[in-house]
């Protein structure tokens, strides 16, 4: 059985991916926000649940030592789904709104990487990430309305293309899953006049990370994966 730490486990997102990977037989550390409750349907699955405060460095460096020690000395994968929203554009992004979406969207996923990337090291066994990317980084057009979360989301790309740079004849390596426009309930309400037969269910990014550690998704390299779907 694989060892896998997820975090943002509890959200939209996060529930479908921590259900395909327990039908899968994965055991899972996973991270919760501070003060949340715990799913109900946890209980009857592999899952063991971690308050943590990813934008603080000490918090994130002891989440990975205690999921360690849980699972018996060997984490084998991080997802990283914790991340954030906002709508700005180049001239009206602030620089508080600016940094909120770096702490968010960067640092919870950069906390966890580096004491993650000294464990796989140090196991000399390797290790995955999966972070999750976002179209406006890579579409420019698509980004002219939300200027502070794609640019934070942007440093996701670089951050996954550094760690397999580093982890190159380790076998530590990292992917990134974009999905376009999420199937959520909390997007369908803020924007209601949407066609929600484009967008991307959670359900099939979790099939996806699901590939991706899969024997036959860990052969790849330097992976992103775009799930556009027809949006």
């Amino acid at each position: 059985m694989s060892n896998v730490l997820i975090t943002g486990a509890n959200g939209n997102l996060g529930r479908s991916v921590v259900e395909r990977l327990h039908r899968d037989g994965f055991k899972l550390a996973a991270s919760l926000e501070p003060g949340s409750e715990v799913p109900d349907e946890w209980n009857d699955l592999s899952v063991q649940p971690f308050e943590v405060d990813l934008m603080s460095s000490t918090s994130a460096n002891e989440f990975v030592a205690k999921a360690i020690a849980k699972m018996d000395g060997r984490i084998t994968s991080g997802i990283l789904l914790v991340g954030g929203f906002s709508m700005d554009s180049v001239t009206s992004a602030s620089i508080s709104e600016m940094e909120k979406m770096f702490r968010l969207n960067f640092l919870t996923a950069y906390n966890v990487v580096k004491p993650l990337m000294e464990h796989f090291e140090s196991s000399m066994l390797g290790g995955r990430f999966i972070l999750v990317g976002a179209r406006p980084a890579l579409d420019p057009a698509a980004a002219v309305h939300n200027f502070s979360y794609a640019l934070s989301k942007s440093l996701i790309f670089r951050l996954a293309e550094i760690v397999n740079a580093h982890g190159k004849g380790k076998d530590i390596t990292a992917s990134v899953i974009v999905p376009s426009i999420l199937d959520t309930p909390v997007n369908r309400i803020s924007m209601p006049k949407s066609n929600h037969e484009d967008w991307v269910p959670t359900g099939t990014v979790a099939d996806a990370i699901a590939y991706l550690l899969s024997e036959s998704g860990t052969v790849l390299r330097e992976t992103v994966l775009k799930l556009y779907s027809n949006g």
